[in-house]
């Protein structure tokens, strides 16, 4: 448990160079399918051929990671440890190819070295995986590769998406004010709509992990906005501690925005947002990550001017939330 306290105390600064590592790229065609189907990783230098075997009979100390991964979401692999390691390889269990990285920034607070790594999922992200982590020191010994299986959650896909990410077993919320003032978060979810063919879609936020404190290990929400009922204006991401479930532990956040399956240029914030809630944190902060601006030519504004298409949220009843956030419990239980 030491060791964990350590690993976020320095985990704001080292987070926001999210770790840069070298660029070369071997074979540019292997990547793109790899990264494509699975995740990438910021400036690592993609290798083809088959996974670094161990030349000294050593596991990692100290490695976390979210096992638990939507489409277009993040993930961090975190390692606080006595050891100094200058690389890190990333695969995937079958595949011929694998990540290279040499973080440029790590904490030391005097005993344990602190190493992030961020992933950022596919937004075509559909399987789950087994993810292989290794380590080399600066006399080329090579760990023993960690494997961890990574399960794929179902999400709901939007050309307006916003993803939470959070490390560990606490309620934390994720909430979009939309430009006519609208507010979509646990309790106010969106619902149904009619499209323009009659047919009917969904919006809103589709996940709601550890609601009070019920823990699914999920520790993701995906809010969602189809074209119909994108508007035009400013919008508005905030994350919230809702209820600190361990406050013995502190607890790492990101946040992605992507409309059309990119990255949104933000007016205030970052995207991607990172953060930390310190050990101890209390509840409802309600900390504003990241505004930004829907243009009306990108919403095709004329289009979204009639009652039908206006976007007023209609929340599912408590009822129905309450049967789908225990759907979501018992089937993280039966996986584990």
């Amino acid at each position: 448990m030491k060791k964990f306290f350590f690993t976020f105390f320095a985990f704001a600064a080292v987070i926001t160079a999210l770790v840069a590592c070298g660029s070369d790229n071997d074979d540019e065609k292997l990547q793109q399918e790899v990264e494509k189907r699975y995740f990438t990783i910021e400036n690592a230098i993609f290798n083809e051929g088959a996974f670094p075997q161990a030349t000294v009979q050593e596991d990692i100390d100290g490695l976390s990671v979210n096992q638990s991964a939507l489409a277009g979401g993040m993930n961090f692999v975190t390692v606080v440890t006595e050891n100094t390691y200058t690389r890190f390889f990333i695969g995937i269990r079958g595949i011929n190819g694998y990540w290279s990285c040499t973080p440029s920034n790590q904490s030391n607070d005097g005993v344990y070295n602190t190493y992030i790594i961020p992933i950022s999922y596919s937004t075509d992200l559909e399987e789950g995986m087994v993810m292989l982590v290794a380590a080399q020191d600066s006399q080329g010994n090579t760990t023993e590769p960690y494997e961890t299986e990574i399960n794929f959650v179902e999400s709901l896909a939007g050309d307006l998406t916003i993803n939470l990410t959070f490390n560990n077993d606490k309620d934390v919320d994720l909430h979009l004010y939309t430009p006519s003032g609208e507010q979509i978060y646990w309790d106010n979810r969106g619902g149904q709509y009619t499209k323009d063919d009659g047919t009917t879609g969904y919006y809103g936020l589709d996940h709601d992990s550890n609601p009070a404190c019920r823990i699914d290990h999920l520790n993701n929400e995906n809010i969602v906005i189809p074209s119909e009922l994108i508007e035009p204006g400013t919008y508005k991401v905030v994350v919230n501690m809702y209820e600190n479930c361990d406050t013995s532990i502190p607890t790492s956040w990101a946040i992605m925005s992507r409309y059309n399956s990119s990255l949104i240029s933000t007016s205030t914030g970052r995207n991607p947002a990172t953060g930390v809630y310190p050990a101890g944190a209390g509840n409802s902060d309600f900390t504003e990550v990241m505004t930004f601006v829907i243009t009306p030519e990108q919403a095709n504004a004329a289009r979204h001017t009639t009652s039908k298409l206006r976007f007023r949220p209609s929340p599912i009843t408590q009822a129905e939330a309450l049967k789908i956030e225990e759907a979501h419990y018992f089937e993280n239980l039966n996986k584990r």
